[in-house]
C-alpha cells in the first residue's frame, strides 16, 4: 500500500492507516486518519523482519533451529530463524569441529567468527535454552561453559566464557587453551573472523568493527566485557508499597524479596547475556591481529578478593543498526554499557537504602535514532523544514521504581554518540525536553510505556539537516534512591509526525523568463546574480509534492536587496501538478529600476485530495534569488592586434593574428562573439570576468583582404552594435626556386644549383658526388616551354635538371627552407627512372625532403620532417591493368621520433618509369592536414591533376584521436633521400627538375593542369 492509498483509507474508514510499502524493520509509518499527516515509529528494536527474503513481513521471532543445514558452505550449522539478520550456529561436538562459531549476514556482507582458544569440537553438543528459545549452550565440563545469546531481534551474537568458580577458571587456563599454563597470556581468548570480499576489520577504542570497501560500518562489537555476579537480577521487591515502611521492606533478605515479586513475573536481568545491576563489570582488552580478535580479561579483576562467582567474559559482534542505547555509571566511570538487554536503572543507587546496590552508583541512560526518514524509502529528516514537524514524541517501557508516588523524571537533548559512552565520556547535554510524573511497580499496576515530548529536537535536528536524533535520560534528584527508577532500554520508540504540505522549489527549479527565444535564468546567490535586461521579467517554478496531490498553486514575492523589504506579491497561480511549471510576470507599474539589485522568493501551497487538508510552505522555506535589472546596452568593442595593424598589408598565410578585444568602457560585459571573413559570429566566443579584455591568437587562412567581426555581450545577455575590424594578409612568397638551368650545366662541372630567390635566404643546393646533370622536364630542352603562350623565343635557355641513380646520390641547401609549425607548400618535377620490384621492402621514396641538422641527427632517433616523391601500398588505389606501381605522394612527420608513423597522403597518378610528373605537397598549419596533388606531364589524352586524400596529422588510420607535436628541423632541404633513425633512408631513383617552396598554402587546379601541359610556368 502506498501512502496515497493509505491516506485514502484512512479517511473512508476513519481509522490510522500503516503505510505498508513504506515499512523497514525499525520504522513504522502510519496516516493518520484526522488530519492525512503521516506519523513515523522508530523503534530501537526491529519490530518486524524479512530474514528469508520472501518480501513478506514476519514477527520478530529468534528461533535456533535443531537440524543442521545439509549442503552448500553453511552445511553442518544450525539454522537461526526469526530475526532480522540471516544466521547460523555451531551444533558443538564433533559436528562442529571447523566450523564458525556464528555466522551472520546474507553473502554479500557475511562474516563468520570462529572460536580458535575454545574448540567446540571438545565440548558437549549445543543445548537450546528453553527459556530463552535464542540461545544455546556449549558444555566444557568443570564448570567451564560458552553460552551464545542471540539478541531480541535477531542482529547481534554474543558468546559470553562462563566459569562457575575458582576451579573452572584453573580448568580454563591450564587445560582447555592451546598451551596450557605454558601459554604468555593464559586467558587470551582468540576469535578469527572470516568476511565477504570487500569487508575488513578495524580495531576501535572499545573494541572492534567491520566496515565496507567505502569505509562504512557494517557490523560492530560493542564493548567487550566481563562481569561476575555481584549484583542483583531481581528488582522488582526494591523499594516500597505505599503504605510500607521503606527502610523495613529494603532490609529484607534478597530471597524474601524475590518471593514477593516472584508470582508478579517481575522484570529480571539477563546475566548470561550482559552484566545485571551492581555486578562488578571491567573493560577487556581488545586487539586486532590480521583477522582474529583477540580478547584479554582484566587482570586486577581476576586478582580481586571480593569477585563473586559465576564470572563471564564476552566479545559481542553484531550488524550495525540503526538505533542505539547506551548506560553511564558513577561507580564504573570508564565502564562502558552499550545496547544492553534486559532492564536498566536510572537515578542514585543506594546501597544505605538496599541492599541489593553494592555500591553507591548513579546512573544515566541514552538512546540514539538515526537514519530518520519517512519510511524506508521517503525524504530523510534532514531535508525537510523544521516546520514540517508537528510533533515529535520519545517513549520507554517503564519497569520499576521505589514506590507507587509518581515523581518526575527528565529527558534531555544530547549530542550525537558513539559506543564509547561512559561516566566520563557522556555526550553533551543540551536543553530539558520533557519531565513525566510517573512510577512504575508491579504491585502498582503501573508499568508502561512512558512518554516525553522531544518536537524541540526534532525541528532543530531537521533545521541542522541532520537525519539523526540523540536524548538522554536522568532523575531530577540524583541524591535520594526516591527518585530511582528502571526502564527497558531496549524497547524504547521515537515517533515523529510529519506534516505533508508540498516541498518548496529548489534552486533548479526556480527561473527567470525574460523573453520569447532567449534562454531562461536561473536561480543565483548574491555573488552570482543574473543580469535581467527586461522590466518586466516573468518568475517561475515547480515544487515537488509528496502526496501526490494535483492541487498545488504558488505564488511569488519581490523584495529590496537594499532594505530586504518586501514590496510586491503575486496573486495565487492557477491549481495543478506541483511538478508543471507556473509563473508570474512582475507588471510595470512595479517599476522596478535599471541597474538596481533585487531578490525573490516563492511560496507553495496545496490542497489534500483526500482530506482537504491545506498545506502552505513558508517563504523561508524558499531559495532566496537574486536578479540586476540591466536595460543599457554594451558600448561596441574595441579591437587591436599587435601583428595585423588595422587596413595595413602584414604577415603571411603563415603568420597568425593576434587579436585583443577590449570592452571599451562597458564594464559589464561578460563575453566577445566574433567570427573571422563572415558575420556569423560562429567562433568559440571568449567569455571574460565583467569588463574585461582578451587576447588570443587565431591562424589566417587566406591571403589578401581579411576581417574580424566582433560584438560585446553583457550579463544582462544585451548585445552591442558589430564592430568589423579590416587588415590585409601579405600573399604567399616564394622562399626557394631552384630551376636547374644555370647557364654551362651541360658541360657536368657545376657543384651548385642557383635559388632565383635569393632574397629568401635559403641559398644555392650543392651537388653532392655521383649527381649527373641531364636534360630537364620540356620536351625541346628548352626553358620555358614553347607551348607556354607568350613566351620569347629568344629568351630560352637549355633546360637542365638533376639525375639521382645511386642511395648516396643527394643534393642539399645549408639551412631550412620550410618551418614544421606554419604553412608551407613543397612542388617539383620528378621522373622515376626505377620502381621496386614486385615483393620489394621499399614503400618510400623521397625526390625532397628537409633533413636534421649534425647535431640532430646524433641520437640516432631522427628523421626527416616532411617527404614529397612516391609511396607504394595499399592506398595507391588507381593502376594499369595488370600492375602493382608505387603512386606519387607527400608525407609528414607527427615528431621527431622515428617510431612514429607518418602521415601520407595519396594521389591516384601512379608512377610510370621514365614519365615526368608534377608533384605538389601541401602542409596546413592551420587546419592540421597534409595533401598531396599530382599529374602526368605531357599525357596523351591529358590527364588532370589528382588530389590525394586530405590527411589529419591528429587523427590515425582508424579515426581515433592520436597526439602530436608541430616541429623544425635545423638541417636543409635535400634531394634525393630522407633521413632515419639518423640514417640515410627512402632514396629516390631519376631526375628532378623545377624545386619550388612557399610560405604558405597555395594549390590552384587549373594551374597544375596547366603546367602538366606545359602551357604555363609554376
Amino acid at each position: 500500500m502506498t501512502e496515497l492509498d493509505a491516506r485514502r483509507n484512512a479517511v473512508a474508514c476513519s481509522t490510522d492507516t500503516v503505510v505498508a510499502g513504506s515499512l523497514s524493520e525499525w520504522t513504522t509509518p502510519t496516516v493518520l486518519s484526522d488530519t492525512g499527516d503521516l506519523s513515523v515509529e522508530y523503534s530501537t528494536t526491529a519490530e518486524r523482519q524479512d530474514s528469508d527474503g520472501d518480501g513478506v513481513w514476519a514477527p520478530v521471532d529468534v528461533q535456533v533451529g535443531s537440524a543442521r543445514v545439509t549442503s552448500g558452505e553453511l552445511a553442518g550449522m544450525l539454522p537461526v530463524t526469526g530475526g532480522v539478520e540471516p544466521m547460523w550456529l555451531n551444533p558443538g561436538g564433533a559436528a562442529g569441529e571447523g566450523l564458525a562459531l556464528a555466522v551472520i549476514g546474507a553473502p554479500d556482507e557475511r562474516v563468520s567468527m570462529f572460536s580458535s582458544s575454545l574448540a567446540l569440537e571438545n565440548a558437549g553438543v549445543a543445548t537450546s535454552d528453553i527459556a530463552t528459545p535464542g540461545r544455546v549452550s556449549y558444555d566444557f565440563g568443570g564448570g567451564v561453559s560458552l553460552v551464545v545469546s542471540i539478541n531480541t531481534d535477531g542482529t547481534s551474537v554474543t558468546p559470553v566464557v562462563r566459569l562457575a568458580d575458582e576451579s573452572a577458571l584453573a580448568r580454563l587456563t591450564d587445560e582447555l587453551l592451546p598451551g596450557g599454563d605454558q601459554a604468555v597470556s593464559p586467558l587470551a581468548l582468540e576469535f578469527p573472523l572470516s568476511m565477504s570480499e570487500g569487508l575488513s576489520l578495524h580495531e576501535t577504542t572499545v573494541g572492534f568493527e567491520v566496515r565496507d570497501s567505502e569505509g562504512n560500518v557494517t557490523h560492530e562489537s560493542g564493548p567487550a566485557l566481563m562481569w561476575d555476579s555481584t549484583g542483583e537480577e531481581v528488582w522488582d521487591g526494591v523499594g516500597t508499597d505505599e503504605g510500607v515502611d521503606s527502610l523495613a521492606l529494603s532490609r529484607q533478605a534478597p530471597s524474601e524479596v524475590e518471593a514477593q515479586s516472584a508470582s508478579a513475573n517481575g522484570a529480571t536481568g539477563d546475566r548470561l547475556e550482559t552484566p545485571a545491576s551492581g555486578d562488578r563489570v571491567a573493560a577487556m582488552g581488545v586487539q586486532v591481529e590480521g583477522d582474529t580478535v583477540v580478547v584479554t580479561p582484566d587482570v586486577e579483576m581476576l586478582a580481586s578478593a571480593d569477585l563473586e562467582w559465576p564470572l563471564h567474559l564476552d566479545p559481542k559482534i553484531g550488524k550495525s543498526t540503526p538505533n542505539e542505547w547506551a548506560m553511564a555509571q558513577s561507580h564504573w566511570p570508564s565502564t562502558v554499557t552499550w545496547k544492553a538487554s534486559g532492564t536498566q536503572a536510572v537515578g542514585l543507587c543506594d546501597p544505605g537504602a538496599t541492599i541489593e546496590c553494592t555500591a553507591s552508583n548513579v546512573q544515566r541512560l541514552f538512546w540514539q535514532f538515526g537514519g530518520l526518514r519517512q519510511g524506508s524509502n521517503g525524504p530523510w529528516l534532514g531535508e525537510l523544514p523544521g516546520s514540517s514537524i508537528l510533533e515529535a514524541s520519545f517513549g520507554v517501557y517503564g519497569t520499576h521504581s521505589w514506590d507507587c508516588s509518581t515523581r518526575s523524571i527528565d529527558v534531555y537533548a544530547v549530542e550525537y554518540f558513539e559506543n564509547g559512552v561512559s561516566w566520563n565520556n557522556q555526550p553533551g547535554w543540551g536543553r530539558l525536553q520533557d519531565s513525566r510524573l510517573v512510577s512504575h511497580k508491579i504491585e502498582c499496576d503501573n508499568r508502561k510505556m512512558v512518554y516525553f515530548d522531544v518536537t524541540d529536537r526534532a525541528r532543530s535536528r531537521a533545521g541542522a539537516g541532520q537525519s539523526n536524533l540523540s536524548v538522554g535520560m536522568q532523575a531530577p534528584r540524583e541524591d535520594s534512591m526516591s527518585w530511582w527508577k528502571r526502564y527497558q532500554s531496549e524497547k524504547a520508540t521515537l515517533t515523529i509526525s510529519y506534516d505533508r504540505p508540498p516541498l518548496a522549489p529548489n534552486a533548479s527549479q526556480t527561473k527567470i523568463e525574460v523573453g520569447a527565444g532567449e534562454a531562461e535564468l536561473g536561480c543565483e546567490n548574491y555573488e552570482n546574480r543574473v543580469q535581467v535586461r527586461d522590466k518586466t521579467p516573468t518568475l517561475k517554478a515547480r515544487a515537488t509534492e509528496p502526496d501526490g496531490t494535483n492541487a498545488v498553486s504558488m505564488r511569488f514575492r519581490l523584495e529590496d536587496q537594499d532594505t530586504f523589504s518586501p514590496f510586491w506579491w503575486s496573486g495565487w497561480s492557477s491549481s495543478g501538478s506541483a511538478e508543471t511549471w507556473k509563473s508570474r510576470p512582475v507588471p510595470g507599474e512595479v517599476g522596478l529600476k535599471s541597474g538596481k539589485t533585487y531578490r525573490w522568493r516563492v511560496q507553495v501551497k496545496s490542497k489534500d485530495p483526500v482530506t482537504g487538508h491545506v498545506a502552505t510552505t513558508a517563504w523561508s522555506d524558499s531559495p532566496l534569488c537574486f536578479f540586476t535589472v540591466d536595460t543599457e546596452y554594451p558600448n561596441p568593442p574595441k579591437v587591436t592586434s599587435s601583428t595585423y595593424p588595422e587596413r595595413q598589408v602584414a604577415g603571411g598565410t603563415t603568420t597568425p593574428i593576434e587579436l585583443t578585444f577590449a570592452a571599451n568602457g562597458s564594464a559589464d560585459v561578460v563575453r566577445y562573439e566574433w567570427s573571422v571573413n563572415d558575420q556569423t559570429y560562429s567562433k568559440q566566443p571568449k567569455d571574460v570576468s565583467p569588463g574585461g579584455s582578451v587576447t588570443f591568437s587565431t591562424p589566417v587562412l587566406r591571403a589578401g583582404l581579411n576581417y574580424v567581426a566582433v560584438r560585446s555581450r553583457d550579463d544582462a545577455n544585451l548585445v552591442s552594435d558589430s564592430v568589423i575590424y579590416e587588415f590585409y594578409v601579405r600573399f604567399p612568397q616564394k622562399t626557394g626556386h631552384w630551376q636547374f638551368n644555370d647557364a654551362g650545366w651541360a658541360g657536368g662541372g657545376l657543384q651548385a644549383a642557383s635559388n632565383s630567390e635569393p632574397s629568401a635566404g635559403a641559398g644555392v643546393l650543392t651537388i653532392g658526388p655521383g649527381v649527373a646533370w641531364v636534360a630537364g622536364s620540356t620536351s625541346d630542352g628548352l626553358w620555358p616551354p614553347s607551348t607556354v603562350p607568350g613566351a620569347d623565343p629568344d629568351g630560352r635557355v637549355p633546360d637542365g635538371a638533376l639525375v639521382f641513380d645511386q642511395p648516396s646520390d643527394i643534393a642539399t641547401t645549408a639551412v631550412p627552407v620550410v618551418s614544421g609549425d606554419r604553412s608551407y607548400t613543397i612542388s617539383a618535377f620528378v621522373r622515376a627512372d626505377a620502381v621496386p620490384a614486385a615483393g620489394s621492402d621499399a614503400t618510400l621514396a623521397a625526390a625532397v625532403s628537409q633533413v636534421p641538422g649534425a647535431v640532430e641527427s646524433v641520437s640516432g632517433d631522427i628523421r626527416s620532417s616532411f617527404g614529397l616523391g612516391w609511396a607504394k601500398d595499399a592506398d595507391c588505389t588507381e593502376q594499369p591493368a595488370g600492375e602493382d606501381l608505387p603512386c606519387w605522394a607527400f608525407w609528414h612527420a607527427r615528431s621527431p621520433s622515428s617510431e612514429d608513423e607518418e602521415v601520407i597522403s595519396h594521389t591516384k597518378v601512379p608512377v610510370v618509369v621514365g614519365q615526368w610528373a608534377h608533384v605538389v605537397g601541401i602542409f596546413n598549419a592551420a587546419d592540421e592536414t597534409v595533401e598531396a596533388w599530382a599529374c602526368p606531364m605531357f599525357a596523351e589524352p591529358a590527364v588532370r591533376p589528382s588530389a590525394g586524400e586530405t590527411m589529419q596529422m591528429g587523427v590515425d588510420l582508424d579515426g581515433e584521436p592520436v597526439a602530436w607535436e608541430p616541429w623544425n628541423t635545423a638541417g636543409g632541404l635535400r634531394l634525393g633521400s630522407g633521413l632515419e633513425y639518423g640514417e640515410a633512408a627512402w632514396p629516390f631513383t631519376g631526375a628532378i627538375d623545377e624545386v619550388r617552396v612557399y610560405d604558405g598554402h597555395v594549390v590552384d587546379e587549373d594551374t597544375l593542369n596547366r603546367t602538366c601541359r606545359q602551357t604555363q610556368v609554376p
